[in-house]
């Protein structure tokens, strides 16, 4: 340490060049090789590319009808993503098209404080259930609106979710789970 604080033209370079091995140690012992880490990290034009550090998955791509969906959203990345609200949709395919299905995430008539998004640790992950509803506020005889919902119809669906990722400056990244069927 006193090395490089003596100062000298040859000392500073030393140190300089001391700091950077130090950087390589660090990141190799972090990950094992340099470029594991590293490859998890999206590089280029990442809001216009596959994006692969986020994964939205379902426990299975077969469920019969009330069947409850288990849908997981997996951070692989080495860094913080932010997944905003709603943290999650369903889309069912209809006549070429992916429609989203109405989801109800506040009571009805009720003033209601939710999360602009949530974060995800590296490596993390977050899961939701899903029990196959569709759901909105309908009115009822009372003053109030209630929550309506019905079953969703047999077909194809798939979940998607939006994330922020701040390493590359990217923010609304659509990320679609596999397709699934309801039978």
């Amino acid at each position: 340490m006193r090395l490089c604080y003596n100062g000298g033209v040859m000392r500073g370079r030393f140190c300089i060049l001391a700091g950077i091995l130090a950087v390589l140690l660090v990141i190799c012992a972090c990950g094992g090789e340099a470029g594991e880490n590293l490859a998890a990290i999206p590089h280029g034009d990442a809001c216009g590319q596959k994006y692969d550090a986020v994964k939205v998955t379902t426990d299975i791509t077969e469920y019969e009808l009330g069947e409850t969906v288990l849908i997981t959203i997996t951070n692989f990345a080495v860094y913080e993503i932010g997944v905003k609200m709603p943290f999650y949709t369903i889309e069912r395919y209809d006549d070429g098209v992916w429609v989203e299905i109405r989801r109800v995430l506040c009571p009805c008539d009720m003033r209601c404080t939710i999360l602009s998004h949530i974060v995800l640790a590296p490596q993390g992950n977050i899961s939701y259930q899903w029990g196959q509803k569709e759901t909105w506020c309908c009115n009822s005889s009372s003053l109030f609106q209630k929550t309506c919902s019905e079953q969703v119809p047999s077909g194809t669906y798939r979940v998607t979710s939006s994330i922020n990722d701040s390493a590359t400056n990217c923010s609304h990244i659509s990320i679609y789970s596999a397709e699934f069927t309801i039978n």
